[in-house]
Formats: C-alpha cells, structure tokens, sequence
C-alpha cells in the first residue's frame, strides 16, 4: 500500500523533526537490526 502524501516528507538537515517511538497497535517499533539502521542510514545520505 502507498504511503499518503500527507505523511511524506522531506527532510533537511537544518530543521528539527519529532521521531516518534511507538507504533499504533503498540508492538514494537524496531524489530531487528536493519530497522535500526535504516533511519539514520537514510537520513544522512
């Protein structure tokens, strides 16, 4: 499924983002580590 547009955004380096840390059915949020890596790997490209 595609995410919506109203959820996508652009990220830059100079703006200050809220990172959320829990999921909607309250699960866990991070379940191995290539989860773990992924933000920041994509963040800093």
């Amino acid at each position: 499924m595609p995410i919506p547009t109203k959820y996508s955004v652009d990220f830059h380096a100079e703006k200050t983002w809220h990172i959320y840390n829990r999921s909607d059915d309250g699960g866990h949020l991070i379940l191995s580590d290539k989860n773990k890596r992924f933000f920041p790997e994509r963040y800093f490209q």
